[in-house]
């Protein structure tokens, strides 16, 4: 018995030489506003990276996110972090408990 097999080439998804952009990207663009740390002056942000469970995958700070070249500004719905051409977005959402069923799911239990 003989057996072939046909190789096809897939497009890869090119990936960018930045850290951030390939771990924001490779998370769904699920950026987290999560809050601030400091007294005074000296007051930085924080940042998640969440993964499609909503786990953090990554934290940064403020300075962190200035020690990989990008640009961190304050507004009143979050942060926006920009570098180049990139720019992305972060906001403060509600985090569900792990193990609680969020209303959202229980809503789409109920109605099946």
């Amino acid at each position: 018995m003989k057996f072939t097999h046909t190789i096809t080439r897939r497009a890869t998804k090119k990936f960018s030489d930045d850290f951030l952009v390939n771990l924001i990207e490779a998370s769904g663009n699920r950026l987290r506003f999560s809050g601030t740390i400091g007294v005074g002056p000296d007051v930085m942000a924080l940042v998640d990276v969440m993964d499609a469970s909503y786990r953090i995958i990554q934290s940064f700070r403020s300075p962190d996110l200035n020690a990989l070249g990008w640009e961190v500004r304050w507004h009143s719905y979050g942060v926006e972090i920009t570098k180049g051409k990139s720019k992305y977005v972060a906001m403060t959402w509600p985090i569900e408990s792990w193990g609680r069923v969020s209303e959202r799911q229980q809503m789409d239990m109920v109605s099946r």
